[in-house]
């Protein structure tokens, strides 16, 4: 499970605290849209009883002078993370069905029970939530620069490129449905 080894390899980077891992997993992200608590906690968890990381309470700083449980990893834990790193675990992507059954557009597989108007209406709203995504993507890229040991300006450029490519292709289908 990749995210298990995403979270040991930000530990390795650094020991740090719940919200703070949360933040440089998804940079740039509103507060709503990070990882779910109910995954990250358990996965904390499970990681600590595992023996491949373990977490400390720490006073607070500033104002609020919360008390923080700060992770780190653990010997085996670094292991287990370079073992990850070198191995082709987690790399195959998905299954091929996948994207007959997930994929975004997988709902064009049957635009031929739509009218001309609710195709490119469709292609239309597609593109557009594409191009929001490109936006909000773009509008975070200098926060991924600064954490370029996390998870990396290179990955957000593979997206980009990627939502590039799907919305010109949306571009290509609206023009020939038109």
């Amino acid at each position: 499970m990749a995210l298990r080894h995403v979270l040991l390899g930000l530990l390795v980077d650094r020991p740090d605290h719940a919200y703070a891992l949360k933040r440089r997993l998804s940079p740039g992200l509103a507060r709503k849209q990070l990882i779910n608590d109910g995954v990250l906690y358990p996965l904390l968890a499970k990681l600590e009883a595992d023996g491949l990381a373990k977490s400390v309470e720490r006073s607070g700083r500033g104002r609020a002078g919360r008390a923080r449980r700060v992770y780190s990893v653990t010997p085996a834990g670094r292991a287990e993370f370079r073992r990850w790193l070198l191995s082709e675990e987690d790399e195959q992507g998905p299954p091929i069905h996948e994207l007959f059954v997930a994929h975004p557009l997988v709902k064009l597989l049957f635009a031929g029970h739509l009218s001309e108007r609710e195709l490119q209406a469709k292609l239309e709203r597609h593109g557009a939530r594409v191009a929001e995504r490109i936006a909000a993507l773009e509008s975070f890229r200098s926060v991924a620069a600064e954490e370029a040991s996390d998870l990396g300006p290179s990955l957000l450029e593979l997206e980009l490129r990627q939502l590039r490519d799907r919305l010109d292709w949306l571009r290509e289908a609206l023009a020939v449905a038109r």
